[in-house]
């Protein structure tokens, strides 16, 4: 089993939340691993690798928004995402997981909300 942590952002788009959040090209250095995300930083999350993380936005073509049946139609596992279900999706911007060792620190700031930490089998587990 896998641990995962799901969440929203209603402020950020697809390539803010990641460079922000997940994996920052530029950000501050964690002299071991290089440039930590603030996931990682003031969530407490553990180090996330390439791989360890999706994010959906909304479709650019159609533009139509996200709302939870079609971000867990998305995610590569099965599981009952309570917090999801709970979401107001009028603002929701985008969507995400990660894979991470540790349970939040926190669960939002003024840009990141994590709505559900699961312990999860990948569809090719």
């Amino acid at each position: 089993m896998t641990q995962v942590w799901v969440g929203v952002s209603k402020a950020l788009d697809f390539e803010e939340l990641i460079v922000e959040y997940i994996d920052p090209y530029w950000g501050p250095v964690d002299e071991d691993d290089g440039p930590v995300g603030k996931l990682e930083l003031d969530f407490g999350a553990s180090r996330i690798q390439p791989g360890d993380f999706e994010v959906y936005d909304k479709n650019p073509v159609t533009g139509e928004s996200l709302d939870a049946n079609s971000v867990m139609m998305q995610l590569p596992f099965s599981s009952e995402l309570s917090g999801l279900t709970k979401v107001d999706w009028r603002n929701v911007r985008t969507a995400f997981y990660v894979v991470s060792e540790t349970k939040p620190t926190k669960i939002h700031d003024h840009k990141v909300t994590i709505t559900d930490v699961e312990n999860i089998k990948f569809e090719w587990e």
